[in-house]
């Protein structure tokens, strides 16, 4: 069976082995998770927060 994936200008032939794999996209987004969820256990949300409320004064004028 021969596919089809759609660009702006044409329709190119793709065959279905060549597809990739969606384990690749899934394992990125969930050693995303996984790292986040590091960061807010080790309270490091509040630093990154402070960090933007600084960088946001510093932008204004006003600290």
């Amino acid at each position: 069976m021969l596919m089809y994936f759609r660009t702006k200008r044409s329709r190119i032939p793709m065959h279905p082995e060549k597809k990739r794999p969606h384990s690749i996209r899934l394992l990125l987004i969930l050693t995303g998770c996984i790292l986040m969820t590091a960061g807010i256990l080790r309270q490091e949300a509040a630093a990154i927060f402070m960090k933007a409320i600084n960088v946001c004064f510093q932008c204004i004028g006003i600290g």
